[in-house]
């Protein structure tokens, strides 16, 4: 049962998150940017009075993505000293610790998901607006790879993706597996 709510954090991360992107380039009237905020508008009603919108960047969207992540740490960490584990205030860092690395994990897979949209996308149309809109994402960092642009055929987001694609499958395993032993300890 506890993987299932894990999924549900990272859906619900996820869509923060992306609401969020969204959000900062004021693409508010595609039906991604209604998707994402379909499923998250209730949770977010409550942080919107603690957390406003912070210019460009909606805070309440991040907040509640490590909200989320920090209440499903604290609740196996509950239901594991219900079946034996001793409760410690480490407990309470390395909720944080985790929660942050899921945050990351989180965006990671927002940035992976909205290249293929902008790829599918410009394939399909180069000339929608969707395109111009992820195009203000992803140029600051597609920029030092301009080069990769060979005629109509945009190669540029190689390198990203693979970046994203090591730090997601190399990288952040080895962190949550060395969170995992310091806890142990």
């Amino acid at each position: 049962m506890q993987p299932f709510f894990y999924l549900l954090a990272d859906v619900f991360a996820i869509l923060c998150l992306g609401r969020c992107l969204l959000h900062k380039i004021r693409a508010g009237q595609y039906p991604l940017a209604q998707f994402c905020k379909r499923f998250t508008e209730r949770p977010l009603r409550l942080l919107r009075r603690h957390e406003p919108a912070a210019g460009r960047w909606d805070v309440a969207c991040v907040a509640a993505a490590f909200l989320s992540y920090y209440f499903i740490f604290i609740a196996n960490v509950l239901i594991g000293c219900y079946q034996g584990w001793a409760w410690n205030s480490i407990w309470l860092g390395a909720g944080l610790v985790f929660s942050l690395l899921n945050i990351i994990k989180a965006a990671i897979y927002v940035l992976l998901i909205g290249l293929v949209i902008r790829m599918v996308a410009s394939i399909r149309n180069p000339y929608d607006p969707l395109v111009a809109a992820l195009h203000k994402i992803y140029q600051p960092l597609l920029k030092p790879f301009a080069f990769m642009r060979v005629g109509r055929y945009d190669f540029s987001a190689t390198p990203l993706v693979l970046a994203l694609w090591l730090l997601l499958n190399s990288v952040l395993p080895q962190l949550f597996g060395r969170l995992g032993l310091w806890l142990l300890q």
